[in-house]
């Protein structure tokens, strides 16, 4: 499965378990219902800004919202870091290149130097990537830390 159609189940899921529907789901979060069709249809998936209000709705992380753990646990996050800090130091902490992400991702080396000198905010996708490839929390690549 692709992180599409992880997400796509996983929002599906929580909205049959919580007896959620889609127009309380977009109230609650401030997301066009239009989006959360896009969604809930594999077409997209959430940007990062609207990952946070769909994960904080549920209660939940980016990890199990992308199936990277498959336990649901109600939990709280924070953003305490940019997703480009956090791959600077990703990147620090585990002694590791531009070029190895990009062998193991088959991210553009060009738009991974974006990144690292925050020239561009690496997309959810991108980071789903490196977090499978590298098998590490997206939360934690995303910035965002257990409060």
């Amino acid at each position: 499965m692709n992180c599409k159609e992880i997400f796509q189940d996983t929002l599906q899921e929580l909205l049959t378990t919580s007896n959620t529907t889609v127009k309380a789901l977009s109230e609650g979060t401030n997301i066009y219902i239009s989006a959360l069709y896009r969604f809930l249809s594999g077409e997209s998936i959430p940007s990062l800004k609207n990952a946070e209000k769909i994960a904080a709705y549920f209660s939940c992380s980016f990890d199990y919202l992308f199936g990277f753990i498959d336990k649901y646990k109600t939990e709280q996050y924070a953003t305490v870091s940019t997703p480009n800090e956090r791959f600077c130091e990703f990147l620090q902490n585990n002694r590791l290149t531009r070029y190895q992400i990009h062998k193991a991702t088959g991210i553009q080396e060009n738009r991974l130097a974006d990144w690292f000198h925050r020239r561009r905010t690496p997309s959810l996708a991108s980071l789903y990537l490196v977090a499978k490839a590298f098998s590490c929390s997206l939360d934690y690549l995303a910035g965002r830390d257990k409060i």
